[in-house]
């Protein structure tokens, strides 16, 4: 193995995730992924970002997932409906989930963020880890591919197609997602470091 192989190895290691954490922040989206499924007019859920593209780094931070509405129930939502912001649809998702999420952590807090609602369970590992959870509201779209997900700072829905980037990031041999996996999870560290100060 070359010196530049060896350290590169050396630095995949110091900022690799621990499998607890890891565990726990799919078992805690997977809770709130479940409760969300229940919010009506729901079609599904799915997985998204660094834990579920298995990119993550020391410390787990967050796992992100998001509920796929059906515009059919929401005609009045989104660009191809009747033009209503995603404001409404996130307070009520809001409501839902904070008395359910405090059957699991008694402590757990709900709050808006730019593309839906962020769970805090303010119940950390042993390690001090404790990660939350993100969930997008999606709205399934008319025409076109993807989702309309909300942007509650500009009151808008925004095209995306957050289950093609999951599969493009985890398409494949093995060997190749592993590579890509490690090249994204260096590059997110590298991005981290703190400026350098001359």
């Amino acid at each position: 193995m070359s010196e530049t192989a060896r350290f590169v190895e050396g630095l995949r290691k110091q900022i690799e995730a621990d499998d607890r954490a890891l565990n726990e922040a799919r078992k805690r989206r997977n809770q709130i992924s479940e409760i969300c499924r229940s919010f009506p007019g729901a079609l599904c859920s799915y997985r998204s970002g660094s834990l579920a593209m298995g990119v993550v780094n020391h410390p787990v931070v967050e796992a992100d997932g998001g509920i796929v509405l059906d515009r059919r129930c929401y005609s009045s939502l989104g660009p191809e409906g009747q033009g209503a912001p995603p404001t409404d649809a996130v307070r009520e998702l809001h409501e839902l989930v904070g008395p359910r999420a405090g059957l699991s952590w008694p402590e757990a807090t709900v709050h808006d963020m730019k593309r839906g609602i962020r769970v805090f369970m303010h119940e950390p590992l042993p390690d001090g880890q404790d990660p939350y959870v993100d969930m997008v509201v999606a709205l399934t779209r008319r025409t076109g591919d993807g989702l309309w997900i909300p942007n509650l700072k500009a009151r808008r829905w925004d095209a995306s197609h957050p289950e093609k980037h999951f599969e493009l990031m985890t398409a494949g041999s093995r060997g190749l997602r592993r590579t890509r996996a490690h090249v994204v999870r260096l590059a997110k560290a590298w991005n981290k470091q703190p400026p350098c100060r001359r």
